[in-house]
């Protein structure tokens, strides 16, 4: 075969192996490098979702204590739900405006109902 007369040669053998050995390295950090990227992405959204819940919830308990009426504010399960799904859904795809629009719309629609269904169990609960 072609191979046995380059395998005879401990130059070609060496130059084989780094190969192989600099292509499984490669893979291997691009992996890993994913695994972060999304393990940050992740962590990024749950930070950004419990700011938000925390000041929509401040922004509620200053409505009431300025004497207005008292505003729902969704668990906050939701709004990291929501916002994982969102990060999940759009950080590195290439969307059309179409797209975008219907993931977005699919992402209300879905936490809409989840916090729908939290209000009803609150309901039933308390």
């Amino acid at each position: 075969m072609i191979f046995e007369v380059f395998l005879d040669k401990p130059a070609v053998i060496s130059v084989l192996s780094a190969g192989i050995t600099g292509t499984v390295m490669l893979l291997g950090q691009w992996i890993t490098r994913r695994g972060e990227d999304r393990r940050h992405r992740r962590e990024l959204a749950i930070s950004t979702a419990f700011k938000c819940w925390s000041l929509d919830r401040a922004a509620a308990l200053q409505c009431v204590r300025n004497g207005g009426e008292s505003q729902a504010v969704a668990a906050i399960d939701l709004y990291i739900f929501h916002l994982v799904r969102l990060m999940d859904s759009v950080v590195d795809k290439h969307l059309s405006s179409d797209e975008l629009t219907r993931v977005l719309a699919n992402i209300r629609e879905t936490v809409g109902a989840a916090h729908e269904a939290h209000l009803k169990s609150d309901n039933r609960d308390g």
